[in-house]
């Protein structure tokens, strides 16, 4: 045992070796094994402290209602109760009958009864005008692409065709792929909703979901 708590105790790693120089041979000829029960105790090895994950901020034009709550890009999480706008839990500076908070180009606005506008400069709250985005027109019935570059709907969605080297042309809606497409030819908007037809000269329609195949609209 002495043996062992000399080369061991107050090392993070130790080796012994099992031989008649440091055990002797008071059984010769049998063949002999080192068992050693450790418990391992004091400060250690501290682990290494994780990454903080990113933050990841709410999308620009959320707003509380609908949302619950609204994440800007320093982490903080605004919310509204009854009137109040709190940041991280407690009051942002002073508040009452706030109707709308929402957060647009990177900062959080607040909207009163009184249709009142503000924006958080970081210490206060700062009168400004309505920031909300103005909709860009919606298209023509009948607008197509490719003789147009983009198609706006009713919602302000932006549609755009996007050439891949695998799948073609694929259908985007407001820069992300919208659903599943490939190998588009024309993209159309028509009677409220937007159609496309593929390479194989099959139609679709999107249902706000998904892509639902259709005769063809025959869009004039």
């Amino acid at each position: 045992m002495s043996v062992v708590q000399s080369s061991c105790i107050g090392q993070n790693v130790c080796v012994v070796n099992a031989n008649n120089g440091n055990f002797g041979d008071p059984c010769p000829g049998t063949a002999k094994n080192l068992a050693v029960d450790v418990i391992c105790s004091g400060p250690g090895i501290t682990p290494p402290t994780p990454p903080t994950p990113p933050t990841i901020a709410s999308p620009n034009g959320t707003t509380v209602p609908s949302a619950t709550q609204i994440t800007d890009s320093a982490g903080s999480t605004w919310t509204l109760v009854n009137g109040v706008v709190y940041k991280n839990g407690s009051p942002a500076g002073f508040t009452s009958q706030t109707i709308l908070l929402a957060y647009y180009g990177g900062q959080v606005h607040q909207e009163n009864a009184a249709q009142g506008w503000w924006y958080w400069d970081g210490n206060t709250w700062i009168a400004e005008a309505d920031p909300t985005p103005t909709p860009p027109p919606v298209s023509a019935n009948g607008t197509k692409i490719p003789s147009a570059t983009r198609i706006f709907d009713a919602t302000g969605s932006e549609w755009t065709i996007l050439v891949t080297a695998n799948n073609g042309g694929v259908v985007y809606q407001n820069a992300a792929p919208a659903g599943s497409s490939s190998q588009v030819i024309e993209l159309a908007y028509y009677g409220g909703k937007i159609h496309y037809e593929d390479a194989s000269s099959t139609w679709y329609y999107w249902n706000g979901f998904g892509w639902v195949s259709e005769p063809n609209p025959n869009i004039p």
